[in-house]
């Protein structure tokens, strides 16, 4: 993960993953699936225990399946 505030979320790593994100770091999940809730959850709480976020430091980004 990036140094700081800010967590990587990737989601629907069900699906084959576009070349432009391979080797980010970032939490990985699929929503459809359940995979990865664990890790991002564990993440959360790392990040969470590790300071308090603001919420300027926080950005979401969604798009339809």
């Amino acid at each position: 993960m990036p140094e700081g505030k800010s967590i990587l979320i990737l989601n629907k790593c069900d699906l084959p993953e576009h070349e432009s994100w391979r080797g980010v770091e970032a939490v990985r999940i699929s929503c459809k699936t359940g995979t990865g809730m664990e890790q991002l959850a564990d993440t959360i709480f790392q990040h969470v225990m590790s300071g308090v976020p603001t919420a300027a430091d926080s950005a979401v980004a969604i798009n339809a399946r």
